[in-house]
């Protein structure tokens, strides 16, 4: 058992999330606004560190807002889920 609570341990140091494409905006819908992409895992990372490295890739005046996630498909197998982000003043 405690072999199973290293491992984790360890994993939060070896599977930080990073920045990678972000979701297309819609074809209908166009959105000018500056995309940001990060994969990440739910077991080895926070939301604050997620939500850190998009605000590191945003313009300071132009906060993060999630818009979307996505599970599998997009990101590694140990880093599954891509949040999307939106820099801009204010939530639409």
């Amino acid at each position: 058992m405690s072999l199973l609570a290293v491992s984790g341990c360890a994993s939060q140091q070896i599977l930080p999330p990073f920045e990678t494409q972000p979701r297309a905006a819609d074809a209908a819908t166009p959105d000018p606004r500056q995309r940001v992409g990060v994969c990440y895992s739910a077991l080895s990372s926070t939301p604050q560190q997620v939500l850190s490295l998009a605000r590191e890739s945003c313009p300071v005046d132009q906060p993060p807002h999630l818009i979307a996630q996505d599970l599998w498909l997009t990101c590694p197998l140990l880093t599954p889920i891509r949040a999307t982000f939106a820099c801009a003043d204010e939530a639409p």
